[in-house]
Formats: C-alpha cells, sequence, structure tokens
C-alpha cells in the first residue's frame, strides 16, 4: 500500500491499525543488521574477565596476608588493649520553642487558629 492515500482509499476505523503497519516503511536487513552490530558490539570473552578477576582477588589476599604477617592491620594497632564496642554517646535533653496551632472558635462563631509558642524537650544521643 502506498502512504500517501487519499482519503478514499483509507480504511475504515476498524482497519486502520492493520493499513497502518502494513504502510509502514521497513528497512533493508543489512541495514539493520550494521546498525545493531554498531550499537551493541560483541561482549568481550568471558574466560579473560574471568582470569582477570580471578588475578585481582590472588593479589588483594597476599597483600593483605604480607600486611598482617608485618601487623599492619588494624588489630595490631593497640596490642594491649582490647577490642571494645561500646561507643563513647551519651543522651542529652535538647530544649526547642515551637509553635502549636490552637483552634478558638472567634466572636461571630467562626474557626480561628492561633499559635501559642511552648518549650519541648527531647532527647539527643550525642557521640564523640
Amino acid at each position: 500500500m502506498d502512504a500517501t492515500a487519499t482519503a478514499e482509499e483509507c480504511p475504515i476505523p476498524n482497519d486502520l491499525e492493520r493499513w497502518l503497519r502494513e504502510s509502514s516503511p521497513k528497512p533493508p536487513d543489512e541495514f539493520v543488521r550494521e546498525l545493531e552490530t554498531r550499537l551493541f558490539p560483541a561482549p568481550p570473552p568471558r574466560r579473560a574477565s574471568l582470569l582477570a578477576s580471578a588475578a585481582t582477588a590472588v593479589a588483594l589476599t597476599a597483600v593483605a596476608v604480607v600486611f598482617g604477617v608485618l601487623g599492619l592491620l588494624p588489630s595490631a594497632l593497640e596490642p594491649d588493649r582490647p577490642a571494645t564496642a561500646t561507643e563513647r554517646c551519651r543522651t542529652v535533653m535538647v530544649e526547642r520553642t515551637v509553635r502549636r496551632p490552637l483552634f478558638v472558635t472567634g466572636r461571630h462563631g467562626e474557626l480561628v487558629v492561633r499559635y501559642h509558642r511552648e518549650v519541648v524537650k527531647r532527647p539527643v544521643k550525642r557521640c564523640n
């Protein structure tokens, strides 16, 4: 079908979708293949990336072992003091002034919002 159809050639609404699909242009297969290879190149061989990952893991393990033997890991920084899991934190009360809404009835019976200031205390955790 020609995409420049006149009003007499236009199909009824039930066949409109089919007519639009049939009259849409189709690119050549060679162009599609070339575009796909340019946009989505072939992935690198998995064996090379697997080998590189394994080599990196072995190298990092070797570095960790060497640091451990030399005593450069954090556990060897203070060998006479045992590790503790306690935090140097304390809880303090913080005072803050806030505006709280108060709904009251006005002179003529209407609802009026008035605000009053109030000091609120809340606990806050402070760590050194």
